[in-house]
């Protein structure tokens, strides 16, 4: 075999290999808050383990939560792998608070080796005074965007109960994503399901990327307050080109025919 082929088979088994070898940023996040809370200040504990393969860095903690209470953020710093670290927020109950469960979101913030930012969020529901039961459902349909594109949160919301209910819809983005109303009012009718779309787009979302989204469903009545927490997931794709054939396949069949040619010259 001549120097030509050594180098397109060298170059045609390189090609189909592609070793890759990256490290990475994983984070768990782990609430812990009281059954019921009984007082007008309580505490919130959150756990936060990188479980990848390099330090994170610039790790930062808050707390979403409703109108009615307050808290400040916990900035953790640099966090080696496998290196658990605990916050305890303390967290204050306005006065005037109507009993019943709230939506809790944990934002999780932080940055690469690079500094490329990165965030997370993870949601639970609070109980004050008293436990109450959301008549409400709901689901957020997996969609997809790219890297610089836009789409469309389909949430279908359901009423369990015999009456309407007004309901208060918040979308809990990671700051990857974005929208221009977080916010929304929806009315739902008893036994009825509705069908909400949310626009969304991406903020420096990586491509190959999955991002866990949540949207609060928070109604009154009688004087107690219902929450439910909705949940999907947004999957971040490479954007469509109009080339047939991916470029190396085309390397590939490019390398075969030269190594085909050279064969019948020879």
């Amino acid at each position: 075999m001549n120097r030509l082929n050594y180098f397109v088979a060298f170059s045609f088994f390189t090609l189909l290999s592609c070793p890759v070898s990256a490290s990475y940023i994983q984070m768990g996040v782990t609430t812990v808050t009281p059954t019921i809370i009984k007082s007008d200040a309580f505490e919130v504990n959150v756990s936060v383990q990188n479980t990848g393969d390099e330090t994170a860095h610039d790790v930062t903690l808050s707390l979403g939560l409703p109108p009615g209470f307050d808290h400040e953020p916990v900035f953790v710093g640099p966090l080696p792998i496998n290196t658990p670290y605990e916050a305890v927020f303390e967290v204050s109950v306005q006065e005037g608070l109507l009993q019943g469960s709230y939506p809790l979101v944990v934002y999780l913030n932080y940055a690469d080796a690079n500094s490329y930012q990165f965030s997370s969020v993870s949601p639970t529901i609070i109980r004050y005074a008293r436990a109450t039961t959301s008549k409400l459902r709901g689901s957020i349909s997996d969609a997809e965007l790219t890297a610089s594109g836009e789409t469309d949160l389909v949430l279908n919301v359901g009423n369990s109960d015999y009456k309407a209910h007004s309901v208060n819809v918040r979308l809990n983005l990671p700051n990857e994503l974005a929208t221009e109303n977080y916010q929304r009012q929806i009315t739902v009718e008893p036994a009825k399901m509705k069908e909400l779309k949310l626009p969304i787009k991406s903020f420096g979302a990586l491509a190959g990327s999955n991002y866990l989204v949540f949207a609060s469903l928070e109604y009154e009545e009688d004087n107690m307050h219902y929450s439910f927490i909705a949940s999907g997931k947004v999957a971040v794709v490479e954007k469509k080109t109009s080339l047939p054939f991916s470029v190396p396949f085309v390397a590939l069949l490019v390398l075969a025919v030269v190594l085909i040619y050279s064969q019948l010259r020879k």
